[in-house]
């Protein structure tokens, strides 16, 4: 039975502390790099939920998109949709219409000079750009 009470050699002591220190040191090494892959795992799933974010927007505009072009398409079920669309699109019109041209005379204001306000007439020669 060994003696509980008798020194350890040198050797021993330095064995010792060597396996600490490498078990220490293979800790650091695992524990960095269960940080990193939790951090990259972190930035995936962030880049994930901004794409779910950005595809469920264009979800929503391909929604409106669909109703609206549905919409034209039971206009464009009737008479009367089919014939505006044609107008529209070619420029057509039936025979016998013509253009209409609609001319707004140049309504003068009373009490209005030609000439501009003081205040104007001022700020254009203080700065004449």
């Amino acid at each position: 039975m060994q003696d509980p009470y008798r020194r350890r050699g040198y050797r021993n002591q330095l064995t010792r502390a060597l396996l600490g220190a490498g078990g220490i040191a293979l800790l650091a090494i695992l524990a960095f790099f269960l940080v990193q892959g939790a951090w990259r795992m972190y930035g995936k799933f962030s880049q994930a939920a901004a794409l779910r974010e950005a595809g469920e927007m264009r979800l929503e505009q391909l929604k409106k998109e669909e109703a609206r072009a549905k919409g034209k398409v039971s206009e464009l079920g009737t008479a009367r949709g089919l014939e505006a669309e044609v107008r529209e699109r070619y420029g057509l019109a039936r025979p016998g219409e013509g253009t209409i041209l609609v001319v707004r005379p140049e309504e003068e204001e009373e009490g209005k000079n030609s000439e501009p306000p003081w205040w104007q007439r001022l700020w254009h020669t203080v700065f004449p750009w």
